[in-house]
């Protein structure tokens, strides 16, 4: 089936689907002490569109999974 969630790791690593190897890292962001919050806020904002824009395709029978545990993930 298609993915119709993104998923956000505890680690601040948020995926376009469970199953994908794209990946974004939101934590780097969130804790820059060079960005003010407004500039913050507009690059958290474009990284997470740019990785929604990468959602389309995506279904888990595709051959790009990735392995993991369910604790990475929070579950």
């Amino acid at each position: 089936g298609n993915c119709s969630r993104i998923r956000l790791t505890s680690a601040g690593s948020i995926y376009p689907c469970l199953f994908s190897r794209q990946s974004a890292d939101l934590r780097e962001t969130l804790r820059s002490s060079t960005l003010d919050e407004s500039k913050k806020d507009e690059k958290l904002r474009e990284i997470i569109k740019v990785l929604i824009a990468q959602k389309s395709g995506y279904s888990k029978e595709s051959e790009e999974k990735r392995d993991f545990a369910m604790n990475e993930i929070g579950g």
